[in-house]
């Protein structure tokens, strides 16, 4: 898998999450709604009886409650099945990160750019919210943000060595965090 997929992937996975804050927000009213109506169903119902208009009961606001908690648990699978395809890309040993080979001398380290001025901005975040940490990502001597990666070391070989190790630490981190939620869910 590659870091453009993990990005695609990543931004189903924000757009989902925001989804599903809405259901909860929507759910969380209709909850409070139904809570209100055995309060409101003595008064109200001979009100609308005074006035000559028909009273409608919990119903409707049962049906909506039943709709939202159906489409809460829809999205919540595909966002479980996006965050579980973005832990299995990170902790992949065949992992590609489109860098150009050849490093840009930066002060006292060097800059990689993705080919094509590529940016990872969805990727990159998720990746950092998996591992607690906050963008841009520092891994050893490795500074790894949505458009470019930097090491701290002088040497192009050494460079593209640290990079190499700190993927690998990622890899390796997320890889036990996938083995860690597997033995949570038995």
């Amino acid at each position: 898998m590659n870091l453009s997929e993990l990005e695609v992937i990543a931004s189903e996975l924000i757009e989902q999450e925001k989804m599903l804050d809405q259901i909860d927000s929507e759910l969380e009213f209709v909850e409070g709604e139904f809570k209100q109506q055995p309060k409101r169903t003595g008064r109200d119902k001979k009100f609308y009886s005074l006035i000559g208009i028909e009273w409608k009961d919990s119903g409707e606001l049962s049906q909506r409650r039943a709709a939202l908690r159906d489409d809460k648990r829809k999205v919540q699978q595909i966002v479980d099945e996006a965050r579980d395809k973005l832990v299995k890309g990170f902790s992949s040993g065949e992992l590609v990160v489109p860098l150009d080979p050849d490093p840009v001398r930066e002060e006292e380290g060097h800059l990689f750019k993705y080919r094509a001025n590529a940016s990872y901005p969805k990727a990159v975040q998720e990746l950092a919210s998996l591992l607690g940490m906050s963008v841009p990502l520092r891994i050893d001597e490795v500074e790894i943000s949505p458009d470019r990666i930097r090491a701290t070391e002088s040497d192009p070989y050494l460079a593209k060595e640290e990079v190499v190790n700190a993927f690998d630490k990622i890899r390796k981190t997320v890889a036990l965090k996938l083995r860690g939620s597997r033995r949570s869910q038995f």
